[in-house]
């Protein structure tokens, strides 16, 4: 026998069949407001972290689009995970054509010639919007993340190609709304002046309200379940409207049948999904690949360390990507759900000193014996020498190399979207920097540090070493033999830093670099193509 349960934590909610747990976003009416402008002056980017109710509220803006005449068309990019460039092409495409097809009253052609790439797709567009009789297509593309990179570098900036030639040359392209919706993958497309996605107006979802809460769960009222005065403020003090964890208490106490729900039930859910949990288990796989945001958020957690929040920040919107911390001027934990999981797994799995160290020095701990040595044979005085495991450590820790203390005093934190320039501070290096490195690491979505830009009032090689430890890469300069610059290379590769050397071909490298890997220029334009080349292969990786 099928039961129909009330409550749904799986899937999108559909707006008229879920109606009575739909809860309605105030993103709706901002999504809505911008699809419907008289012209399109920015896509759209909706931001949020799984399971927080991204594909609803796009299942809700395509309903009252379409109920205002527009035509809409929903695709789920998530069956192109690991396709080709021309699967790609073709599969958005046909969905395209057949969202229009179905609403027009003329006769639509159903052979058209194959959409296999961008050419192809720009002119496919072209046609539709010529035929369609509609003022607005709204093409809503779910699950950005799942493209490959070259076929997400490749598609995208095709998108921007139909977002610039609407302001320009061919104003059939204005009838295009292009709605795209995701987390990390998205803010990396929409963040910055090179990403291909910043055309794009962002909406970020916020949770529900303590008022969304109450009216959600009086739908226990059609199970004929009672709940005591104070159930609803409990799940929303454990939950904090996170979407997901509201409504999976829901169904985790829709399916005992109790006859009445208290407080003491909603944490007997919680302690449940404490057990084990999808959404849980999801931030923790997602924390174990951002490693400096996983840093930060130990700082904040477990250190009280108070950041502000600001999306300017690539870490802190890492953080908000994943779904753990959210805005109140400070970096907030999400809710106290997320507390109590992240608490004990960041106690357990971050070794401060092991961060420090970088990765040789990580491999190089883990390789150390984990209990003190045998004894040795009687030195010639007679005493017995033996290695302890905090010897070991000591030798290994990163140390500030000026005052020999165990930690950084400055306690810098990874960037790892920021990138350390060692060069001369000299007129014939300027535009070697201005138009070779900067416009390089802007193609590819990072910024540069040098200590000549940054104002402060410590010691300069205090800077420096601050500046390297906070950055994710280096960039160092050997055309001169600079001995700064020498001396910022060892400090580089001494904090495994991913380090890029570079000289101008008319120099010469010092005997001791002789062997090493080095990219040579003639020219500022070589110097940012050979750049570009190293850093979309590294980040690849």
């Amino acid at each position: 026998m099928t039961v129909d349960w009330v409550f749904k934590a799986r899937g999108p909610l559909d707006p008229e069949r879920d109606r009575a747990i739909t809860v309605e976003r105030e993103e709706l009416r901002e999504i809505v407001r911008l699809a419907t402008q008289t012209t399109v002056s920015n896509y759209v980017a909706v931001l949020s972290s799984r399971q927080t109710g991204k594909t609803t509220l796009l299942y809700h803006a395509r309903a009252v689009l379409i109920a205002a005449g527009f035509a809409v068309v929903l695709i789920d990019l998530s069956v192109l995970r690991n396709q080709d460039e021309a699967a790609c092409y073709g599969f958005v495409s046909t969905q395209i054509r057949n969202a229009l097809r179905s609403r027009e009253t003329e006769e639509w052609p159903d052979e058209r010639p194959a959409v296999k790439g961008p050419v192809d797709f720009l002119n496919f567009l072209r046609d539709s919007a010529e035929r369609a009789s509609t003022p607005r297509i709204v093409v809503m593309l779910d699950e950005v993340g799942a493209l490959i990179p070259e076929v997400s570098d490749s598609f995208f900036n095709t998108i921007r190609a139909v977002f610039n030639s609407a302001k320009g040359t061919e104003p059939i392209f204005r009838k295009y709304l292009f709605l795209f919706c995701g987390a990390v993958d998205l803010y990396h497309l929409t963040f910055g002046l090179n990403s291909p996605l910043n055309i794009c107006e962002k909406v970020y979802l916020s949770d529900f309200s303590r008022e969304d809460v109450h009216r959600l769960v009086s739908n226990f009222e059609r199970t004929g379940t009672k709940i005591s005065d104070d159930f609803a403020n409990r799940i929303y003090e454990q939950a904090r409207g996170h979407p997901y964890l509201t409504q999976r208490i829901c169904v985790i106490l829709e399916r005992q049948a109790l006859p009445v729900l208290t407080r003491a039930n909603v944490d007997d859910a919680v302690e449940l999904m404490l057990q084990g949990d999808d959404n849980l288990s999801h931030i923790i796989r997602q924390l174990e690949r951002a490693l400096a945001a996983k840093r930060l958020l130990r700082e904040i957690i477990q250190q009280g360390r108070q950041v502000r929040f600001s999306r300017n920040n690539p870490l802190i919107s890492q953080l908000e990507m994943i779904g753990v911390i959210r805005e109140d001027g400070y970096c907030q934990v999400r809710n106290s759900i997320y507390e109590q999981v992240l608490e004990p797994y960041l106690r357990l799995t971050t070794e401060p000193e092991l961060e420090r160290r970088g990765v040789m020095g990580t491999i190089r701990h883990w390789l150390r014996p984990t209990t003190v040595t045998e004894p040795e044979l009687p030195s010639p005085e007679g005493e017995i020498r033996e290695t302890a495991n905090e010897e070991l450590i000591l030798e290994e820790e990163m140390r500030c190399f000026k005052t020999g203390s165990p930690v950084c005093p400055k306690n810098p934190v990874l960037d790892p979207h920021q990138v350390f320039i060692g060069m001369p501070f000299r007129p014939e290096f300027t535009d070697s920097y201005k138009y070779g490195i900067v416009p390089a690491l802007e193609a590819v979505g990072l910024y540069p540090w040098r200590a000549a830009d940054s104002i402060s009032n410590i010691d300069v090689m205090c800077k420096v070493c601050e500046g390297i430890q906070s950055s994710g890469y280096a960039i160092i300069n050997i055309s001169d033999w600079n001995p700064n610059v020498l001396f910022e290379l060892g400090l580089a590769y001494g904090l495994s830093k991913v380090t890029v050397i570079v000289k101008d071909k008319r120099s010469k490298v010092p005997t001791d670099l002789v062997g090493m890997e080095y990219i040579e220029y003639s020219s500022s334009d070589e110097l940012r193509e050979k750049l570009i080349k190293f850093f979309r292969w590294k980040m690849r990786q």
